[in-house]
């Protein structure tokens, strides 16, 4: 949405300097990737194959969305991929070799 600004002159400084960061932080890009409706974008499926698709903003798309699954690129995918590989093998590795329970309320352990 472009908004057309003729005239800043009747506004006060304190309006002025609000307007000014408002229309910094709304010209700020987030750091969270979404993609506009139709915009190409890549997921992982359940054989961890690597797909790219276009945003419809549907159930499927929020989902994805919702678990962190659209990548704006492949090698984000790609890196999703091995850091999932990684954490999921010290899980099980802490699950295998962890015997006893942490007591999360003792400072010395």
């Amino acid at each position: 949405m472009n908004i057309e600004i003729k005239n800043l002159d009747n506004l006060t400084e304190d309006e002025k300097e609000t307007f000014n960061r408002l229309v910094a932080k709304a010209n700020k890009k987030s750091k969270v990737f979404k993609p506009e409706h139709r915009q190409e974008y890549f997921y992982i499926d359940s054989y961890a194959d690597i797909l790219n698709t276009a945003f419809y903003k549907d159930n499927t798309d929020k989902t994805r969305f919702e678990l962190g699954n659209i990548f704006e690129t492949k090698e984000q995918a790609e890196f999703a991929i091995d850091k999932q590989k990684v954490y999921t093998e010290l899980k099980r590795y802490a699950l295998e070799h962890n015997e006893e329970e942490i007591d999360w309320n003792d400072i010395d352990k």
